[in-house]
């Protein structure tokens, strides 16, 4: 790989961390953990989690969800650092009523509702009607609602066993927090 593919890749890095800064305080959100990290990790090393945890742009689609899947290494190299970098990840997709923010209502919902299977291969996006959802990833879970012409976001970061779902309305707004459902 040549001199200027590597800064080329590593300045596309940078700028993708500076946007999602931007992103994250024009949404009154603090940014991801690991945009600072103690300065243990360099920012290629974190960049998935970044793009994980903030608002997507569709390249494809008018209407429904997309997001990114990062997997969040569980081992820390020598210096400290616990790399992120994008996966593979199995979401499923519930179509709800009315928004389910309990724990109880959503594994009920897990229970007579038939979701949408997605493989995600690290970004996703899927057409679904307006309305309703319930995003999840293993046993975390989190709400989201799909408006008419307009994309939301549900990110996805796994690492230690568990998953924690990011999501976004279509101005970016963060949405409600993912919880868990069942399980250990």
């Amino acid at each position: 790989m040549s001199n200027e593919m590597v800064r080329s890749s590593t300045e596309l890095a940078f700028v993708a961390i500076a946007a999602t800064l931007v992103l994250g305080a024009a949404c009154n959100r603090r940014p991801f953990e690991y945009v600072d990290h103690d300065g243990r990790c360099r920012p290629s090393d974190v960049v998935a989690c970044q793009v994980a945890s903030s608002p997507v742009v569709p390249e494809v689609i008018v209407q429904g969800l997309a997001g990114v899947v990062a997997s969040e290494s569980d081992v820390a190299r020598g210096d400290g650092c616990l790399p992120c970098s994008f996966t593979t990840w199995d979401l499923a997709v519930y179509a709800t009523d009315e928004q389910v923010v309990d724990p109880g209502a959503a594994a009920d919902v897990i229970g007579t509702v038939s979701p949408l299977a997605i493989t995600v291969e690290e970004r996703y996006e899927v057409s679904v009607d307006t309305g309703f959802y319930l995003v999840c990833a293993g046993n975390e879970c989190a709400p989201v609602e799909v408006l008419d012409q307009r994309v939301t976001t549900a990110g996805v970061i796994v690492g230690f066993g568990s998953a924690r779902i990011f999501t976004f309305a279509p101005d970016g707004t963060p949405g409600p927090e993912s919880f868990a459902v069942g399980g250990p």
